[in-house]
């Protein structure tokens, strides 16, 4: 059994890339989307979902500096526009 030692983040790109990581999630996301909600998807592309993610944080300034809640927030206003 291997023990975790250290967990490690770096997301200004000082040790590794961190950009491809998280274009290929976003990509992830936006194929997650097309099968499941598609007409969401058919009116959003990345930038849009990125604008709306910062507006979202403009609006909901406790929640900014977590974007596990931002994202989560953000596809749940999303997916309730669109169903």
């Amino acid at each position: 059994m291997t023990t975790i030692r250290l967990i490690s983040f770096d997301l200004d790109n000082t040790v590794w890339p961190t950009d491809p990581v998280l274009r290929q999630a976003e990509d992830e996301v936006i194929r997650w989307l097309q099968h499941r909600a598609p007409r969401l998807a058919s009116n959003h592309d990345l930038n849009s979902l990125r604008a709306h993610r910062q507006a979202l944080m403009r609006q909901q300034p406790a929640i900014a500096h977590d974007m596990t809640a931002v994202r989560l927030a953000s596809l749940r206003l999303l997916l309730e526009a669109f169903e």
